[in-house]
């Protein structure tokens, strides 16, 4: 289920999309910890895509 996640989250910083679930977030207590982790994953994606592009730039 991890990787699902991961994969979308991954297509949908390819595609630009915001994901809705950071749109429309709620901050009551349950829900921190969820958007958070949701948060993390993007910064994961882009690490991976900036690692990408770095890689693909040095060999040009």
């Amino acid at each position: 289920m991890i990787q699902i996640a991961f994969l979308n989250a991954f297509n949908n910083f390819k595609k630009g999309k915001k994901s809705k679930k950071i749109k429309n977030m709620d901050f009551r207590e349950q829900h921190v910890r969820r958007s958070s982790e949701l948060i993390g994953n993007n910064v994961i994606v882009q690490n991976i895509i900036n690692n990408h592009l770095a890689k693909k730039n040095n060999h040009l």
